[in-house]
């Protein structure tokens, strides 16, 4: 099985799979950039050898890479922007208390673990994904933001500097 950018040119992977009555699945994972890609089959061993290409497919495994959040302070309201090189998605951003530690992806996601407040962007000015908070308690945090794109690829999270938020 070879896969390859449905422009033409070289595979850029092959897999040698055994397969019996029931067929047989190849999982293409990690790396492959956005592209439409067609799969090509040959069943070697047959009499005559058989060959197959599916139709164009759109694929893309690679997450997205945010720059790190930034935050405007006015009271207790926060607007927390950040910048991804992709914009068909949503950015997710989680304050927590800046002495705890870095929150993960899922707890981001979901506003779980020592998140404070969380919540998400899907609509982008140019790349820039804009969160904003309103009524926050007065305090020191910092923002963790990541982003899932349309495909569902996840990428790594990055953190702001401290925002200091104080009510008066």
């Amino acid at each position: 099985i070879a896969h390859q950018n449905s422009a033409g040119g070289s595979p850029t992977a092959f897999f040698n799979q055994a397969f019996d009555e029931d067929g047989f699945t190849v999982a293409f994972s990690g790396g492959i950039a956005r592209g439409m890609y067609k799969a090509s089959v040959i069943i070697d061993g047959a009499a005559p050898s058989t060959q197959g290409v599916s139709p164009s497919v759109l694929i893309d495994t690679t997450p997205a890479v945010l720059e790190t959040p930034t935050g405007t302070v006015t009271g207790t309201d926060v607007d927390i922007e950040v910048e991804s090189n992709k914009t068909l998605g949503t950015a997710y951003v989680a304050l927590r208390l800046s002495s705890d530690p870095q929150l993960l992806a899922a707890d981001i996601i979901a506003v779980t673990g020592d998140a404070v407040v969380g919540g998400s962007s899907s609509s982008p000015t140019g790349a820039i994904f804009t969160v904003p908070f309103l009524s926050v308690a007065s305090g020191t945090y910092k923002a963790d933001a990541v982003f899932r794109d349309d495909f569902g690829n996840v990428s790594a999270v990055v953190s702001s500097a401290d925002l200091v938020i104080s009510a008066g």
